[in-house]
C-alpha cells in the first residue's frame, strides 16, 4: 500500500476490529498476520488494550500470540520476581537448576530490552 492516508485508515480498520475483542475475528487476523502492518510499538499498545479490557480473552488468544511472536512470553513484574525469590530459596537449599536461572533471566532481559525500546521510541517522538 503506497497511499500514506489508505494504510492509515487499512490500520484502522485493523486495529478497531481487534479492539472489539471478538475472538474469531481476533484469530484470523492474527493468522492472516494483519498485525504485521502495525510497527512495535502499536503492536504492543494493541495487545495491552485486549489484555486491560478483557483478560479472558487475551489469555485464550495468548498461545496464538505466542506463536506469531506479538509476545514473547507473559512474565509481569511481581511473577518474574515471585520466581527469582523462589530460585534464591532453591538456591539456598541446595536444590539450584542452572539452567532454570539462566531461562528467567534471559526472560527479564527480554522484558527490559522491549521496555527500553518503547522508551527508545517515545524520546524520539
Amino acid at each position: 500500500m503506497g497511499d500514506p492516508l489508505a494504510r492509515k485508515v487499512f490500520k484502522e480498520e485493523i486495529a478497531k476490529r481487534f479492539a472489539a475483542c471478538i475472538p474469531n475475528v481476533m484469530i484470523f487476523l492474527l493468522e492472516q498476520k494483519f498485525l504485521d502492518f502495525f510497527d512495535d510499538e502499536e503492536i504492543e499498545l494493541l495487545i495491552r488494550s485486549v489484555k486491560e479490557k478483557d483478560l479472558l480473552i487475551y489469555r485464550y488468544l495468548l498461545p496464538i500470540l505466542m506463536k506469531h511472536k506479538y509476545v514473547y512470553q507473559d512474565f509481569s513484574e511481581v511473577k518474574i520476581e515471585r520466581k527469582l525469590m523462589e530460585l534464591y530459596e532453591d538456591l539456598n537449599k541446595g536444590l539450584f537448576d542452572e539452567m532454570d536461572l539462566d531461562d528467567y533471566f534471559w526472560r527479564l532481559r527480554e522484558k527490559i530490552i522491549l521496555q527500553m525500546k518503547l522508551e527508545y521510541k517515545k524520546e524520539k517522538k
